[in-house]
């Protein structure tokens, strides 16, 4: 009897350690299915992020390459263009002897990227620029083409990404524009003649047709 006895309780304490460990077990197991489905969740959020980044640098190329002409973005681009000559190219040294020269607009529509002409002018704030070697740029099939030829003040006062500047007129007039946009006018017009050479002004819009600037690449 007292042998059954100790049997039976060795058995109830075999099976209070055998739901033991299959409680630790189940636990545990549980604790692992849930860090694998946290590790599977932080996985596709980085993934999500990874496709958001690529997202954005490919629309950011394709916005560049209809702005810029090129496919990198802008900030990529600005790194990677090349600086080119600001002297006046030898085509005007030839029929001008002093400069800067004075175009008036109609002048300058002989000039226009679209034409295919032997020089591609552009003209911003009365200050020209020859942009002959970014006609990639402002050639026939250039992103910039419709700012030859003429002064598109009003539209360098558009942010870069801002698309609705290609709707609207070009005009030389700027003078009630606000002052952020004005700041943008400026820092164009910056760009411009640390890139192309400045060869005249337009002489209805900039009376002091003298710039000593001009003068000391001529």
């Amino acid at each position: 009897m007292a042998d059954s006895n100790v049997n039976l309780r060795n058995r109830n304490k075999n099976g209070n350690e055998t739901s033991q460990v299959r409680s630790t077990f189940e636990k545990g197991s549980d604790h692992y299915e849930s860090s694998e489905d946290n590790d599977i969740e932080i996985k596709f959020g980085i993934l999500d992020i990874i496709r958001i980044l690529l997202g954005i640098l490919f629309l950011g190329s394709i916005l560049s390459k209809l702005i810029l002409g090129s496919w990198l973005p802008i900030s990529l681009y600005k790194l990677s263009s090349k600086s080119i000559s600001l002297e006046i190219p030898g085509y005007w040294k030839e029929k001008y002897d002093k400069f800067p020269i004075t175009f008036n607009l109609d002048d300058l529509k002989a000039y226009r990227g679209s034409t295919e002409p032997e020089r591609i002018l552009l003209s911003i704030k009365g200050h020209v620029f020859d942009v002959t070697k970014g006609s990639s740029f402002y050639g026939k099939w250039g992103a910039y083409q419709r700012f030859t030829g003429t002064d598109c003040t009003n539209l360098f006062s558009y942010s870069q990404w801002d698309l609705t500047a290609f709707n609207d007129e070009c005009n030389p007039f700027y003078k009630e524009f606000t002052n952020s946009q004005l700041q943008r006018i400026d820092g164009w017009l910056e760009f411009f003649r640390k890139k192309y050479p400045e060869i005249g002004t337009v002489v209805e819009l900039i009376p002091e047709t003298i710039d000593k600037k001009i003068m000391n690449n001529a």
